[in-house]
């Protein structure tokens, strides 16, 4: 069983009816589901900020249900903590320089040391994890409903999976630009939308 380590932007996602977003949480069990303690600490900081901005009773009323409201929201799912461990790994990323944000590099972390897959909008900047397995619930793919990255290394080389497709593919900055080098199933440049 894989565990799905659900991104701040995923959850938002979620919490706003995304319909894509939604399909793929429902289609799995909240055992196979967490949430990096670091994604519960921007959701409710966010709430903090809009509470000091507030000014109004009914924008205070409105932020005040909204936060009750995500509270047991997040509660639903496990929480995985920020752990010594993860902390080591996170200080290990952060020495790489890989230009990511501190709050993302700590959720990569808590992912990585907890073997699971990250679920997140932002490949651009997770892609660059070493190790990382991302996916992305807020689209749908048209080729074969392809979901799963996994970054293999920092000069761009990844693999694209999925239940019948494998991809191999180079990225070569800085023009965007993917280059085919191995596939299970025959694929053509336009059908990867390129």
């Amino acid at each position: 069983m894989s565990l799905y380590v659900l991104d701040t932007d995923i959850l938002s996602l979620y919490q706003h009816g995304h319909p894509e977003v939604c399909r793929l949480v429902s289609s799995h069990s909240l055992a196979e589901m967490a949430n990096p303690v670091i994604s519960i600490e921007e959701q409710i900081s966010g709430w903090y900020t809009l509470l000091r901005r507030a000014t109004k009773r009914d924008q205070i009323a409105l932020v005040y249900r909204r936060l009750a409201i995500t509270i047991p929201f997040l509660a639903r799912w496990p929480i995985l903590d920020f752990t010594e461990p993860a902390i080591v790994r996170y200080e290990d990323l952060l020495s790489l320089k890989l230009n990511i944000k501190k709050m993302d590099l700590r959720i990569a972390a808590i992912t990585l040391e907890n073997a699971g897959t990250l679920v997140t909008r932002n490949r651009r900047d997770f892609q660059r994890v070493p190790s990382l397995v991302i996916e992305d619930w807020s689209v749908s793919l048209p080729w074969n409903k392809l979901r799963r990255l996994r970054v293999i290394g920092l000069a761009g080389h990844f693999t694209y999976l999925s239940n019948r497709l494998t991809i191999s593919a180079i990225f070569c900055p800085p023009k965007p630009k993917l280059l085919l080098k191995t596939c299970r199933t025959r694929v053509s440049r336009a059908s990867l939308g390129m």
